[in-house]
């Protein structure tokens, strides 16, 4: 058995939760058994959307209960919430234990540390560990790539997206200030409403307002709104792997302290253009919007950098890595 550890909600984002049910996907194709573990409700939701079976706990104390009773197997931590405390009560349960490192830090006697990131390879190893680092190992699903993309000279369709959630509300004021001005009526505009959005009845009541826009309330197939897209403006977060692999040029904003690396790592790679969340937001966005749209060399080697960087293949990679070095523990 193999269990796999993760949350998300509305605050913490659900970057976490779909890329560990896109590695739990890959490993039960391979006839392994995976059984989550997570403790926020949104997260049980987007579990049981996906099939995935999980283990339901309250907090930290009902988690910590459950931990103490599964099987000693494998464990796979995707989580910020993986302090000290939890992985020296999972040693003391599991046989291994994988960690998915986001923020490269220094972990202490655990089997195998997976960081996919663009800074990934930035991370100080240490003798007793295995580890999986940089784009080769990211965790984007496959069907996000588009090796046949076409980059348009002319920008018909954008992408805009906050990710799961909204927690900084700015869905309501980029519609009231990019998609409704007069200056992008030849531009259509696709906006996801994710599970942790709230008053999705609200943005329901605009859309028939604004023939230019339309509206994805639980999308459930963000792959395909990427491959007509021409640009996104995004948070950062896992979205901006999927738009790298969809090979879709972005304007990001940081929505969260975590994602600072990532866009930085993205920004120095040329494969994003940074707009600072700050009172001149909304003017700043609309101005790199208008550069870029003009700017068809950036969005086209932009395009070839991301699709070249990721290739959709890292799942497969990982749950290879997993197969061949804990062959006893994943033994179904």
């Amino acid at each position: 058995m193999i269990y796999l550890l993760a949350n998300g909600n509305d605050v913490i984002g659900f970057g976490h939760i779909m890329r560990s049910i896109g590695l739990a996907k890959e490993l039960i194709n391979r006839g392994h058994k995976v059984t989550f573990i997570t403790k926020y409700i949104m997260a049980c939701g987007v579990l049981e959307k996906e099939g995935m079976n999980y283990l339901s706990v309250l907090d930290d104390m009902s988690q910590n209960d459950i931990v103490d009773k599964l099987e000693k197997d494998l464990i796979i931590v995707d989580s910020y919430e993986n302090n000290d405390d939890l992985l020296a009560r999972l040693k003391k349960r599991f046989c291994k234990i994988v960690i998915i490192d986001d923020l490269l830090r220094d972990y202490d006697d655990v089997d195998m540390i997976v960081n996919g990131n663009i800074y990934g390879n930035e991370l100080l190893t240490r003798q007793g560990s295995y580890y999986l680092l940089g784009p080769l190992y990211n965790m984007q699903k496959p069907l996000f790539c588009n090796k046949d993309r076409v980059v348009n000279k002319v920008v018909k369709n954008i992408l805009i997206t906050t990710g799961g959630s909204d927690t900084k509300g700015l869905l309501m004021p980029m519609i009231e200030n990019v998609v409704s001005d007069r200056n992008y009526r030849s531009i259509h505009f696709h906006m996801p409403i994710g599970p942790g959005v709230k008053n999705k009845r609200e943005f329901e009541l605009i859309q028939h307002k604004i023939p230019n826009l339309t509206l994805y309330v639980a999308c459930n197939n963000l792959a395909s709104i990427m491959k007509k897209s021409d640009l996104a403006i995004s948070s950062g977060g896992s979205t901006l792997y999927e738009l790298a692999a969809s090979g879709v040029p972005a304007i990001v904003f940081e929505v969260a302290e975590n994602q600072r690396h990532l866009i930085h790592g993205m920004v120095e790679s040329n494969l994003v253009i940074e707009v600072p969340l700050n009172d001149r937001f909304l003017i700043n966005l609309r101005a790199t919007l208008d550069e870029v749209i003009e700017d068809y060399e950036w969005r086209f080697n932009t395009s070839e950098i991301g699709r070249r960087l990721f290739d959709g293949k890292g799942l497969v990679r990982i749950a290879d890595e997993i197969e061949h070095r804990f062959s006893k523990e994943v033994r179904s």
